[in-house]
């Protein structure tokens, strides 16, 4: 890992009834809610069924503190929603 290099795993739950289609998950600013680019997560869009689960690496290059940023879920029948 680069020392400039912000990394980690997040897991994702649906805790809906309902099926959750084309899920992005984006790294964003907490100050703005602009996205920050590049982040890089071990899946691009994907579905989960009611009650099902997904471990997800993300990975940004460059100088990003903790405290600066969220990561949001947003999909085809999903609000943007605030994961951590």
């Amino acid at each position: 890992m680069e020392e400039d290099q912000l990394s980690g795993r997040i897991r994702i739950r649906n805790s809906s009834a309902t099926l959750a289609l084309s899920i992005k998950l984006n790294l964003r600013d907490q100050s703005d809610q602009e996205r920050i680019l590049p982040a890089y997560f071990s899946d691009g869009y994907f579905s989960l069924m009611p009650g099902e689960e997904k471990e997800v690496f993300v990975e940004c290059p460059g100088k990003v503190l903790p405290s600066a940023y969220y990561i949001s879920a947003e999909g085809y029948n999903v609000e943007r929603q605030r994961l951590f």
